[in-house]
């Protein structure tokens, strides 16, 4: 039976157009306080697995835990690259540092909180107004780094219990990335790792247009195990 690691949450959906999100964090700062410590520590936890992996490169992945889907373009504009988004669920991966001091420099201007309503223009009331970026951080409930049983479905947990010594067919399905080269360089990286672990690569398939890059492997359950620890 084929089995899988490394499988997305769900399909990208992308979110309409004019998006006018409601308010769920009404403590700026609290919020804000609350999202920079989950990031901090998410960091500290990345530098400690990077000091200990030794036989692969390890990517700073984060996964966010949404209350409303943001738009593809938020991301972007926030200086990350989007690996996987749903309705409650976003995977982010972090370039470098940069991409991450942007966010916790947008994360600090948005605890500022909205200024002063001011007279509409047509004379009728007072504005609302909102804190800088407050429908993107509005819309993240939480955050925290991608762990290897996020990578593995429980129907491959499940045979890996049933028959730990035994080989088994599986897939790696891969983040999907604009960039052929970041792409099949990390298809590449697999495909090293799981030679080393006796994992047999069997096929692989991209395709662009669907957005779909993955390999299939005849391996044992140490081989899948490592395999999910890649980022």
């Amino acid at each position: 039976a084929l089995t899988r690691v490394q499988r997305p949450p769900a399909r990208r959906r992308k979110a309409r157009s004019g998006w006018r999100p409601g308010r769920s964090y009404t403590d700026f700062g609290d919020h804000s306080a609350a999202l920079d410590s989950a990031a901090e520590r998410s960091v500290a936890e990345f530098e400690e697995r990077r000091e200990q992996v030794e036989d692969f490169d390890p990517k700073l992945i984060l996964r966010f835990s949404l209350n409303r889907p943001v738009p593809d373009a938020e991301w972007r504009r926030a200086g990350l690259t989007l690996l996987d988004s749903s309705d409650q669920e976003a995977v982010i991966v972090f370039a470098d540092s940069e991409n991450l001091s942007l966010f916790r420099e947008r994360l600090g201007r948005y605890a500022e909180g909205p200024g002063e309503p001011r007279p509409r223009a047509d004379g009728d009331g007072e504005t609302e107004p909102t804190a800088p970026h407050e429908g993107f951080f509005d819309a993240i409930d939480d955050l925290r780094a991608t762990e290897p049983d996020d990578r593995m479905t429980a129907r491959l947990t499940a045979e890996l219990e049933g028959d730990p010594d035994g080989p088994h067919l599986f897939d790696v399905e891969y983040w999907f990335v604009s960039s052929e080269a970041t792409r099949d360089g990390w298809m590449q990286e697999a495909a090293g790792r799981g030679e080393e672990l006796g994992a047999a690569l069997l096929d692989s398939y991209v395709s662009p247009a669907a957005g779909v890059a993955v390999a299939r492997f005849r391996g044992d359950a140490r081989a899948i195990e490592e395999l999910a620890r890649l980022d």
